[in-house]
């Protein structure tokens, strides 16, 4: 299937059902002697992969990397499909259950609370999916000691799971299955954080409808404010700013193009030509990056989103309606 390049990232885009399909078929083969990992990119990931090297290497050495947020959406100049970590692991639940599957799964992260929450759970909604263990880990900031990897390789091989869901915050969980798949042998790691949560109802699930039209993170923010401001206020602006300094794409064709920015309403009486108004705004700046919006002379934008700030740090955002009086 196909994969589309992001920057440093070779992104898997298609259907959810085919992928499914993929990783259930690859477990016919016998003696599989790698393990893979699958993995979801959204804007906060990104950021922190930036920041962190062996994060970012599990990501572009996950054997699937799907794209997870609307953010990553919106800069992918291909026509790309959207895979949520919850739809996915229901999904391959549903699809196991229904083949009824000798494929054996195993829950790794949270609580053993959060975990037997999810083993009950699934004996009811998915009688025929075999859950062969589960393993509450220790609480550390980010990597685990030898020791401990090596106690969760040697579970992992006494139990004999093909599919270990992984349930921790980023960049923790892709780390872990990226160190794991070092220590066993022919299994599937699929880093699916939040789902541990929402599937054993600890936290309230988006509806569908919501998660349809990239909009978790306003659920998220207005549920969990506390744990996800940090993502939605600080992550997304950084995100902003590395895609469009850090690649040095969009600023040269904004300076060379000599783009007119409005600062004020009262450089609306100075115009003297007849101008496009052009909102500068994050909608904008997408399908500008992606060449859908062509640029024209006579466009003359004002700050209309909080992303025009990255670029000129004085510019103070003008609501249309005040530009319309």
């Amino acid at each position: 299937m196909k994969k589309i390049k992001f920057f440093d990232y070779q992104l898997d885009t298609g259907n959810i059902k085919d992928y499914i399909n993929q990783i259930i078929d690859s477990f016919k083969i016998k003696n599989q002697k790698n393990s893979t990992s699958v993995s979801f990119l959204n804007p906060h990931s990104f950021v922190e992969a930036e920041k962190c090297k062996i994060f970012k290497q599990s990501l572009i050495e996950s054997e699937k990397l799907f794209i997870d947020g609307i953010g990553i959406k919106a800069f992918v100049k291909e026509k790309a499909n959207r895979i949520i970590g919850y739809d996915f692991f229901f999904n391959l639940l549903k699809k196991l259950n229904e083949n009824n599957s000798s494929i054996k799964i195993y829950f790794l992260g949270s609580t053993d609370k959060v975990l037997n929450q999810i083993k009950t759970r699934i004996s009811s909604e998915f009688p025929k999916v075999n859950v062969c263990g589960i393993y509450q880990p220790s609480f550390v900031e980010l990597e685990f000691s030898k020791s401990e990897l090596n106690l969760m390789a040697s579970d992992i091989n006494k139990k004999n799971p093909d599919i270990v869901f992984v349930g921790l915050t980023a960049p923790k969980q892709e780390i872990l299955s990226y160190e794991l798949t070092k220590l066993v042998k022919g299994r599937c790691f699929i880093n699916i954080g939040a789902v541990f949560d929402y599937y054993s109802k600890n936290k309230l699930m988006p509806i569908k409808i919501i998660r349809d039209v990239g909009l978790e993170w306003l659920f998220r923010l207005l549920t969990d404010f506390k744990k996800i401001k940090t993502r939605v206020f600080i992550s997304s602006l950084i995100y902003i700013k590395l895609i469009f300094y850090r690649k040095i794409i969009l600023p040269n064709k904004i300076e060379n193009q000599n783009f007119k920015i409005l600062t004020n309403t009262n450089q609306i009486k100075l115009i003297k030509n007849k101008p496009i108004l052009v909102a500068f705004n994050l909608a904008f700046l997408g399908y500008y990056y992606k060449s859908v919006i062509k640029y024209d002379k006579n466009f003359l934008f004002w700050p209309d989103g909080i992303t025009s700030k990255i670029f000129l740090k004085s510019l103070i955002k003008i609501p249309g309606h005040k530009l319309i009086d």
